[in-house]
């Protein structure tokens, strides 16, 4: 009984890992589509949101959708942007997408 709970806990232990580093892993991918696509990808965190000097007007919408679709290939609405989504619901709408 207690190797199975032994082996339970190191499992759930493993999955948080795996989901925090992929979390991680969209983020950078995120940060990077920023950079190439908008040229601007400073100080990105969770908490950035787009109105932070991120998206100026709805081209660079247009552009960061196309962009972040062509990265993760996934459909990404362009209505679920406004000036006050943060990198936090894209890393959030992507990681259930993708």
């Amino acid at each position: 009984m207690i190797k199975l709970l032994f082996i339970i806990g190191i499992t759930l232990c493993i999955f948080a890992a795996l989901s925090k580093l992929r979390d991680a892993l969209l983020l950078l991918r995120i940060k990077r589509v920023f950079k190439e696509y908008l040229g601007n990808a400073g100080e990105i965190t969770l908490s950035t949101r787009f109105s932070d000097e991120l998206i100026r007007d709805q081209c660079d919408v247009k552009e960061l959708v196309m962009a972040m679709e062509s990265e993760f290939n996934i459909e990404l609405d362009e209505d679920d942007f406004t000036p006050d989504s943060t990198v936090k619901d894209l890393r959030d709408i992507i990681a259930r997408l993708a």
